[in-house]
């Protein structure tokens, strides 16, 4: 079921739907956590204007195993895009 949740949560996320994306990607991690929808939902936080959360899940992901190379291209760019997001928040 979790991966279900993550893929609808990436569906809605595709869909600028980020507040359901983040209930998506919540329920996927109760199910069971990995450092792909810590990362999802780390993202979704962000498109959200939720930094701190972001910022949170994108560490637990990284401390879960999140390597840029397993990820699908997309998601690299995804990735990418966070981590400059996060990084020029960090420095306001």
């Amino acid at each position: 079921m979790d991966s279900l949740l993550d893929t609808r949560g990436l569906v809605s996320l595709a869909a600028g739907q980020s507040g359901a994306a983040v209930v998506d990607f919540k329920s996927s991690i109760f199910e069971k956590e990995s450092a792909e929808n810590q990362f999802h939902l780390a993202v979704a936080y962000s498109r959200i204007g939720a930094i701190k959360d972001a910022k949170e899940s994108l560490a637990i992901a990284e401390k879960l195993g999140l390597f840029e190379e397993d990820l699908h291209p997309k998601e690299r760019i995804m990735l990418k895009t966070l981590r400059k997001l996060l990084a020029t928040e960090g420095a306001n």
